[in-house]
């Protein structure tokens, strides 16, 4: 690792935070072990209901932390405010919840304790009990209601981290009607199974066929399902319970590079016990001029004829270094040259201003290469872009690289912010009003968070700190550093 920090927690302040949050996790594992000593349970969870999703936020059994699954109040056949024994349960969509959150529990007796009842959110105390031992009775219940009383502080510690994040498990009350409705759809989406087979494609899908003009855009989508991107997005869709967010494939073709939008929506239909995949495609036309060249006559630089890029990449110190601001670190690979630092940043600029540039390309393949030899293939899930605010959402130098990136790692690419449309200098010594960073899309893994200039690392550092209170690993580069 050459000495590189992979930062996954800030630092100050929000150490403490942590650590409290650490607290808290053993806190409740202490109660929930209590309880299944009480009660001889194998199996007990915290769960956080929250706009009819749950989700355990602590648990006896590893294997269900943090899944979550779509509750119907129709189907809850007991009062939410109230502790409940179920000894037997018959209706479908009930029995694959529990079993969702508790593991693959056929019978025996699940017990269910309300925690803390607030006004966005409830927290439950689940339980299973084997069929061989009997159901709690009076005594025992008091006995758990204390239980979860005590265990009230450190549960709402531990929601309030994930209250309002986002999950949109889809439940279709009917299966066939389901798959009617994706037939007649005039989008491109694909429907499959938990093996990633297709088993059916909307009309939308279906008019992009081979021999139609779109024909491109249909092999597009084919496509799009057997890159490694897909499968990262897939994967954690059936291995979280939750959608995936809405991700850029950049796919590498003989004509140049093809991007692809996709989104995988993770279905539960209530008359069938298992799960599918509907998959929505967009193919992505008129993405700046990197889209349009062939990438194997841009690996060299005598390729280039732009006197600008040309002189850049002439000119810029090739050099790796590792930065530190505050609660981040961050490699850059290029700096400026100090005594033309002025005339780079002149040609840096009408790089960004030309939409028919080729420089994402080259700096894209700097860094995916050295991202390779730093920390290898498999540590990071996706790519994030940090947001751009003094170039058009559509000609972000940042996001070209990072589309650059991902297609060279195999990674999806997630536009996890907020565009910031802004005027005025970019420097962050002059630029003192420019707008905190919004996350809008969750990103579900870890992530290599990345920006084409560091001047000061402020951009950088901001995205990384969003994403790691958010719960998500980072690693944070830029190409060019601002300090020569």
């Amino acid at each position: 690792m050459s000495g590189v920090k992979i930062e996954s927690s800030p630092k100050a302040g929000t150490e403490t935070h942590n650590n409290g949050l650490m607290v808290a996790q053993a806190e409740l594992l202490h109660f929930l072990s209590v309880a299944n000593q009480l009660t001889q349970a194998d199996v007990a969870s915290v769960v956080l209901v929250q706009n009819g999703m749950s989700r355990v936020i602590a648990s006896t059994n590893s294997k269900t932390l943090h899944a979550s699954f779509k509750w119907l109040d129709d189907h809850i056949p007991y009062a939410t405010d109230r502790s409940h024994i179920l000894t037997t349960v018959s209706d479908l969509e009930l029995m694959r919840a529990i079993r969702a959150i508790l593991g693959n529990f056929n019978v025996g007796t699940f017990v269910r304790i309300p925690i803390a009842l607030q006004p966005d959110y409830n927290i439950v105390l689940l339980q299973h009990i084997p069929v061989h031992f009997p159901k709690p009775g009076k005594n025992e219940m008091t006995v758990l209601q204390s239980i979860a009383k005590a265990a009230a502080l450190s549960s709402r510690q531990l929601a309030e981290e994930v209250v309002g994040s986002y999950s949109n498990v889809r439940v279709p009350e009917c299966w066939e009607e389901f798959v009617e409705h994706i037939l007649a759809n005039e989008e491109i989406i694909l429907l499959l199974n938990d093996s990633t087979e297709v088993l059916a494609a909307s009309r939308g899908m279906k008019a992009l066929a081979p021999h139609s003009e779109n024909k491109s855009k249909f092999f597009d989508a084919l496509s799009v399902l057997n890159t490694d991107s897909f499968r990262i997005l897939a994967r954690n869709a059936l291995e979280c319970g939750v959608s995936s967010p809405e991700a850029e494939i950049a796919l590498r073709t003989d004509q140049g590079f093809k991007l692809v939008s996709i989104r995988i929506n993770l279905v539960r239909p209530k008359d069938i016990d298992a799960d599918f995949l509907e998959v929505v495609v967009k193919v992505i036309d008129g993405v700046d001029n990197l889209l349009d060249n062939n990438p194997n006559d841009l690996l060299s630089t005598s390729k280039i004829t732009n006197p600008s890029e040309k002189f850049l990449l002439d000119t810029l110190v090739a050099k790796r270094s590792i930065k530190s601001r505050t609660t981040t670190s961050f490699v850059t690979i290029r700096s400026w040259r100090s005594s033309i630092k002025s005339f780079q940043i002149d040609a840096m600029r009408a790089i960004k201003a030309d939409p028919r540039s080729t420089m994402a390309i080259h700096a894209g393949d700097e860094c995916a290469s050295e991202l390779t030899s730093i920390i290898g293939l498999g540590a990071f899930k996706f790519v994030v872009p940090v947001p751009c605010g003094h170039s058009a959402a559509d000609c972000c130098f940042a996001t070209s690289l990072a589309r650059v990136v991902g297609m060279r790692l195999g990674l999806p690419i997630i536009n996890a912010f907020d565009h910031m449309d802004q005027k005025g200098s970019s420097h962050p010594k002059t630029n003192t009003s420019r707008p905190t960073m919004r996350l809008i899309q969750n990103v579900p893994g870890p992530a290599i968070v990345i920006d084409d200039i560091a001047t000061s690392g402020s951009h950088l550092t901001e995205a990384c700190t969003i994403l790691r209170h958010a719960g998500v690993h980072t690693f944070a580069m830029a190409w060019i550093s601002g300090i020569s």
